[in-house]
């Protein structure tokens, strides 16, 4: 579930600023219909200001707010309902106040409509209206938009296949840091879709999103340097970018670590490791995985395999 107070200060940080108000006056002005007082104060509930937190009454002033047109407050109430904070999850009212909000130009909330439509999160499915408004949004700088244009324009979502455009708004995005994005931009690079082939420059995009633990980005800049895929060969990098994707639960990556574990290739060869791995990576439905580990299951004992087993339960509390 979303952190709903880190979410909401973290897009109003201009807010702790402001806090030098007394609680009285904004209490006092909010109740006189001051719009801005009723946002202060409910940021104040929210996250404990100078009052104890009530997310309760942090919902009622935004809906005061956002009744009178506030436009963060009505991208706040939307949130509030969403993720049931203060008031009852309600999907279609947190769609109602996000297309208020939406409407008047709310990037954020233009994402999330989006999304919504994209979705079809309570409402019809409608690919162009999700186009629509995650164009709206990437227009304003949403970085999260931007990586969703750039995919509608990869596959065709809501408007016709181009993908010098996808690669346009993916790099917008990737400029920013959006890891998602580095990982298309570095796809596009590679298959020389919509920009000239370049495994350097994939290589280069995926370096970005796997040191920001993105797991897909990992896993191909691992396959990249075990077989010498636009870098020099390397192994030991390959088995180090395995384990970080791995470790988050990747079952691709859990079976090629498997295997660097079983061949010895960039990691002093171990058996048991290999098992635990690819133990785990069947689990997840890996079933590429099923011929290896019959022939692992052979060269193992009963107490062996027991032990690896117990290594991969181990490693399976830390995903």
């Amino acid at each position: 579930m979303l952190d709903f107070i880190s979410k909401i200060l973290s897009l109003f940080p201009f807010f702790k600023r402001q806090y030098s108000t007394p609680l009285a006056d904004l209490k006092r002005k909010a109740k006189c219909g001051d719009i801005k007082a009723q946002f202060k104060l409910a940021i104040c509930y929210l996250d404990g200001i100078g009052c104890k937190k009530n997310h309760a009454k942090a919902f009622q002033l935004w809906k005061k707010a956002a009744e009178l047109g506030d436009i963060q407050s009505q991208y706040n109430l939307g949130v509030c309902y969403k993720y049931g904070e203060g008031v009852a999850r309600n999907p279609e009212e947190a769609f109602k106040w996000w297309k208020k909000a939406a409407e008047q130009g709310e990037p954020e909330a233009q994402f999330n409509l989006g999304n919504c439509y994209e979705n079809g999160d309570r409402i019809e499915r409608d690919l162009f209206k999700a186009f629509e408004w995650y164009q709206r949004s990437a227009e304003q700088g949403f970085v999260k938009s931007q990586n969703n244009l750039g995919c509608c324009y990869e596959i065709g979502l809501g408007v016709k296949k181009n993908l010098k455009e996808a690669f346009k708004w993916y790099k917008k995005a990737s400029d920013r840091g959006v890891a998602r994005s580095q990982f298309n931009l570095g796809m596009l690079y590679a298959t020389g879709s919509g920009v000239k082939k370049s495994y350097f420059e994939a290589i280069k995009w995926w370096k970005k999103a796997a040191e920001q633990n993105y797991a897909p980005a990992q896993l191909y800049l691992a396959n990249s340097y075990q077989y010498g895929d636009g870098v020099k060969k390397n192994p030991a990098e390959a088995v180090k970018w395995y384990r970080k994707a791995a470790e988050q639960g990747d079952a691709t990556a859990q079976y090629q670590l498997g295997m660097c574990y079983y061949i010895g290739d960039g990691i002093k060869r171990n058996i048991i490791e290999a098992y635990a791995w690819i133990y785990l990576s069947l689990e997840r439905g890996f079933k590429e995985a099923h011929r290896n580990f019959s022939i692992l299951e052979s060269e193992l004992t009963p107490d062996e395999i027991k032990k690896a087993v117990r290594l991969a339960e181990n490693y399976k509390t830390s995903f």
